[in-house]
């Protein structure tokens, strides 16, 4: 199971509190115990037709549990709470999850 999350942060988060946000996401989500993986990484602005200022993707957190159950106990383990509340409360960053089982299945090439 991957839970993707595609983050905006404010302007007024800098390199260094975004690398704390970084470090302390994987010290509570590896440390619950819960999950496989944690692996994040910076969003690229590209000049596009699509207008960004709806939302413009700054970085990308993937987190791998090894099932439903594992990521539902995850999102319900109180230190990523207290972890997400507090790093709202100093910069209200925006965020969009994703949910997935795993890549889909090759097509049979018959």
């Amino acid at each position: 199971m991957t839970h993707t999350l595609v983050l905006s942060f404010p302007d007024a988060m800098s390199e260094k509190d975004r690398e704390l946000f970084f470090r302390d996401g994987a010290a509570v989500v590896l440390g619950s115990g819960l999950a496989e993986s944690y692996h994040h990484w910076t969003g690229v602005s590209v000049p596009s037709a699509v207008d960004a200022s709806t939302f413009a993707a700054s970085a990308l957190v993937q987190i791998r549990c090894a099932d439903v159950e594992s990521l539902r106990k995850l999102f319900a383990h109180p230190p990523l709470g207290e972890y997400a509340k507090r790093w709202r409360s100093e910069f209200p960053f925006r965020v969009v999850a994703i949910n997935t089982a795993g890549p889909p299945a090759e097509p049979d090439p018959r």
